[in-house]
């Protein structure tokens, strides 16, 4: 059975990873933010000059990874969340509902003296 001071440690952890996934996040839907009104001005100022070589090269990808990105960091940030929600619940202490091993021992004592 793991220890207080464990126990502790585990759900402090759980806390610093759930607290870096949620900024990992944040940074993504800046990014995101940011990348929006840029990609609409090169597609608007190529779109008035009528010539295509005034876009971004690979324009499409890199609207593809921001965005895949932020859902990834989203997916994490959940799985961070749940793993921190089930690492602070109580749990009914394991010790009051197993056996000690001294009763385990003399309960195996009295089964095979019956015999």
């Amino acid at each position: 059975m793991p220890s207080k001071t464990s126990r502790r440690r585990s759900m402090v952890w759980t806390v610093i990873v759930f607290a870096l996934a949620l900024l990992m996040f944040l940074l993504s839907v800046i990014a995101v933010a940011f990348w929006t009104p840029i990609d609409d001005s090169f597609v608007n100022r190529a779109d008035a000059a009528g010539d295509i070589s005034l876009l971004l090269p690979h324009q499409m990808g890199l609207w593809f990874v921001l965005h895949v990105l932020n859902f990834v960091a989203f997916l994490l940030s959940v799985f961070a969340f749940v793993t921190m929600w089930q690492s602070r619940r109580e749990r009914p202490s394991v010790q009051s509902s197993s056996p000690e091993p001294d009763q385990l021992r003399a309960a195996t004592q009295r089964q095979g003296s019956a015999r």
